[in-house]
């Protein structure tokens, strides 16, 4: 990767997925909090994925804590049900092939 100096050097990465396995694996008492919420963040999306709405209602309250308006809040809502619309039926009509969501 590059460094601050501009040269290549030879660096240990890891993707979300790695580093969420590195912190399920850290014995320690003090990863538990972390653990906790990771796994509580895990149920919820999968909830979201099962019912929508609920995925819907957590982007408005993340919205609205950003301090945006109601009228852009049902804007940006709208907007991204009309998109998903039109792709799933472009989908459904086999002239679109979309994308996996998994990470």
């Amino acid at each position: 990767m590059p460094s601050a100096d501009g040269k290549e050097r030879l660096t240990d990465a890891a993707n979300v997925e790695t580093m969420f396995r590195v912190i399920q694996s850290i014995p320690s008492k003090k990863a538990e909090t972390c653990k906790r919420w990771l796994a509580k963040v895990g149920y919820e999306r999968l909830l979201e994925h099962q019912n929508p709405d609920i995925a819907i209602k957590r982007a408005i309250l993340d919205y609205k804590l950003k301090g945006r308006s109601d009228e852009w809040i049902e804007a940006r809502i709208s907007c991204t049900l009309t998109r998903q619309g039109l792709t799933s039926e472009w989908s459904r009509r086999g002239g679109l092939k979309v994308a996996s969501t998994e990470y």
